[in-house]
């Protein structure tokens, strides 16, 4: 609601602190309303964060992350009833160490502030003003403190998510939320200038060019710890009591407690103490349980609790924490540590799990429950990584990368048909740009790396929004970008007709042989992926070029035909039979030739020759979880996707290790637990097994392309548009296949047989149509 700002609208902050200081500030207003049927609006903002209260409830978190040039703003709009009542607002700066220590790398922020533009209204007239800083107060938290994540202990891997937290209740002033708190000492905000809104920015006066949020609020839903995995210096039994809820735990000793969430979550932890005064309890998290400093399996009851930590000082009385941030865990582990003869009362603890609102409209079901185990553990890894924007992982980053992305957007148009989070990504990507016309690889991001392939996979992440969506305009806004960054290869490009050697990360897959997931394993070789990925590039910029109406396709394609032909020429071994990392060596890998095939330097027969040599040659470095989607969709291209069944046994294999989400790389000593891009047999079900696709742009026609597999009969769900489609797949005597679907209003749906033969279904609601086989069942 961009009218709710006025001239009054300002920037504030807290007079006695300097931009950037890390610190926790408090602000609140309180207020009267004489009237009845009014509606509290407001449009709110903050550098770094802020949690947002209404009498005490929290009613927003903010802001959304971004950067300065598109900073987002909150609206609310709520009723509020007659009385006494309280704004209040918890802001944190965060710290800005080195890399892997203090940083919050995707926070990017440019100093410290707080903004309130709106008030009561009462028929939509404003009756009271709420706009800072006029009637607001602040205080300095001295009960909050960042704490590093490398505070007691070395997690040994990179690390770039907000710091934790070190309280101390003793200084926390009570009820600062809530109407009646005396808030006489605290002291008037200093004006830090005017508000300025990106739509209409001329000289700012601030660096904040607001924009209003795109995105809803995160879902946040109550939830409780399952199990007591074990204890010291108290009963275990009374441990589990207390995680039912039958009773207190109390505390006299130094005692550790570990409690199981049942899944890995990300999620607000929640636990409230009693008594105590000056003893300390430190909260730990983690993803999985370690066995003598290693992952084995993840719930091993002989495991111990090992990552970031909170640490507490209770003040005697009620100590209630909730920490500022989400934290991401499986496993807690509470130490406590009594002082003198304290006795601590602990009530038990609950969470609030936190992540954006997709709402699953899919399913997929084969009677095997270990397929609907990977499908169940598949979606909670979507749903982990996705929240403010995509993430790889929410335990170690919380970055927005290209790569996962891409798998990220697609397992979600798929399975819930929402778009948000990757239409916002392909914008945070474009405004990404470097000057030179490359993309970071991350972003929102506030240190920049450039992985030049993440580049081209937002081209094609623009085509995959496009047909799944139909939204021209959004085409339209990053095609400049998209030239850009075409461009900036091409200025790459080789007399030979090849891409050149790359500066910057040239990463491709994390393999053992690959030195920094680099298939050159030098960096001055150019990489023959490099040229067909941009060759792919090429045709779907051209592709896009000509649904805006813009002229450039014919370009386009021209420098995909000068690529591929480099390819051929000079990249494929005619001895081996396959196309190498790079010319001139005999290094090959399932990553250039599921490339080649993706992008037809190969085609035909020899495709679908290529395609079974991919899975067969053992010679070649073999794909992670992460890159299968590739693999899967050059088997997919020429007819070979019963390859597909095969290489999930690649997830399967890590169920053995009790993960509850799909990790990073495929074994037990993964760095991550949970890694959204190794989630993608979501949109191999729905997509190709069921065949569910897009047959025009925003689903305006349908597309149904199933894939044989080894079970008698598949179903499932998938949203297409603003409706539904049921599926459902049976072999008849293992020479016929029987398809049947059903929507809930007629759209035109074509089929496209195993076989590749097509069949026109017309308008229909629903249809059952038979097709006889030349081969059967995998």
């Amino acid at each position: 609601m961009e009218n709710l700002f006025t001239e009054k609208t300002r920037w504030c902050w807290h007079p006695d602190f300097k931009p950037k200081e890390p610190c926790f500030i408090f602000f609140r207003t309180a207020f009267d309303i004489k009237e009845k049927s009014c509606r509290l609006k407001l449009n709110v903002s903050a550098d770094n964060r802020y949690n947002l209260y209404l009498d005490g409830k929290i009613i927003g978190r903010g802001p959304c992350r971004s950067d300065p040039e598109h900073y987002n703003y909150e609206t609310y709009d709520l009723d509020i009833e007659p009385g006494r009542h309280a704004i209040a607002a918890h802001v944190t700066v965060f710290g800005s160490g080195s890399r892997g220590k203090e940083v919050a790398i995707a926070e990017m922020h440019t100093g410290s502030g707080f903004l309130v533009a709106g008030g009561i209204f009462k028929n939509e007239k404003k009756i009271l003003n709420l706009e800072t800083p006029d009637d607001w107060k602040c205080d300095e938290d001295k009960s909050r403190f960042h704490r590093p994540l490398d505070a007691e202990y070395d997690l040994r891997t990179y690390t770039a998510i907000p710091s934790m937290e070190k309280i101390d209740f003793s200084n926390l002033p009570r009820k600062w939320m809530y109407s009646q708190f005396n808030d006489s000492l605290w002291l008037k905000p200093k004006d830090f200038g005017p508000f300025t809104l990106r739509s209409t920015v001329k000289d700012p006066y601030t660096q904040w060019w607001l924009v209003p949020r795109q995105i809803p609020m995160m879902e946040e839903k109550e939830d409780i710890f399952k199990s007591a995995v074990k204890a010291e210096g108290v009963d275990l039994s009374s441990v589990t009591d207390w995680l039912q809820g039958k009773s207190p735990l109390i505390i006299s000793y130094h005692s550790k407690i570990t409690i199981d969430a049942g899944n890995l979550t990300t999620a607000f932890p929640r636990f409230e103490f009693d008594g105590g005064r000056d003893s300390t309890v430190k909260i730990t998290y983690s993803e999985s349980l370690f066995v003598k400093g290693k992952k084995l399996e993840r719930d091993r009851k002989d495991g111990v609790v090992f990552g970031y930590s909170d640490l507490l000082k209770l003040d005697g009385g009620t100590s209630c924490f909730e920490p500022f941030w989400f934290r991401t865990f499986r496993f807690v582990e509470i130490e406590i540590n009594p002082h003198s003869s304290s006795h601590i009362t602990m009530h038990p603890p609950s969470f609030k799990t936190f992540m954006f609102p997709l709402d699953l409209k899919a399913d997929f079901e084969t009677g095997d429950c270990e397929i609907r185990r990977i499908w169940e553990i598949a979606w909670r890894t979507a749903r982990l990584c996705a929240h403010e924007h995509y993430y790889d992982c929410p335990y170690y980053e919380q970055l927005q990368y290209t790569g996962d992305t891409r798998i990220q957007a697609l397992i979600s148009y798929s399975s819930t048909g929402d778009g948000r989070l990757g239409r916002q990504a392909i914008l945070q990507y474009d405004w990404s740009r470097l000057p030179e016309g490359i993309n970071q690889s991350r972003y929102p991001s506030a240190w920049k790396q450039i992985i030049v392939g993440f580049s081209l996979y937002w081209v094609m992440m623009v085509r995959d929004y496009y047909e799944y969506f139909g939204d021209k305009e959004l085409v339209k806004e990053v095609f400049p970008g998209i030239r850009a960054v075409l461009e900036w290869f091409e200025r790459h490009r080789m007399e030979n007709g090849l891409i050149g050697h790359l500066r910057y990360w040239n990463f491709t897959d994390w393999l053992p042989e690959w030195p920094n997931g680099n298939p050159a394993r030098t960096t001055s070789n150019p990489l023959t992926i490099n040229t067909m990925q941009y060759a792919e590039a090429c045709r779907t910029a051209a592709y896009l070029a000509e649904e805006i109406g813009d002229k450039s396709g014919i370009e386009f394609k021209g420098k995909y035909k000068k690529s591929i032909d480099a390819v051929n020429k000079l990249c494929f071994d005619r001895k081996l039979g396959l196309y190498v990392d790079m010319p001139g060596t005999n290094f090959i890998s399932q990553h250039t030739n599921s490339w080649a095939i993706i992008s037809d330097a190969v085609t035909g027969r020899k495709a679908e020759a290529l395609g079974r040599e991919i899975f067969e040659n053992e010679k070649l470095s073999k794909a992670t979880l992460y890159f299968s989607f590739y693999l899967f969709r050059a088997w997919e291209k020429v007819g070979c996707y019963e390859l597909f069944w095969k290489q999930l046994e690649n997830w399967k294999s890590v169920l053995k290790w009790n993960f509850t989400t799909f990790p990073e790389i495929p074994f037990e000593h993964t760095r991550s637990d949970c890694h959204a891009w190794s989630a993608s047999p979501i949109y191999e079900f729905l997509s190709c097994v069921l065949g569910v696709k897009p047959g025009s742009p925003g689903f305006e026609k349908i597309i149904l392309r199933p894939h044989l597999s080894k079970y008698g009969k598949v179903s499932g769900t998938a949203p297409v548009g603003n409706d539904k489609i049921n599926v459902s797949l049976e072999l008849s005597g293992k020479k016929e296949l029987v398809l049947k679907y059903d929507l809930k209003s007629a759209r035109p749906v074509t089929i496209v047989w195993p076989d590749g033969k097509k069949q026109d279904a017309g308008r229909t609601k629903s249809g059952m149509f038979r097709r006889a086989l030349k081969k059967s069942v995998v």
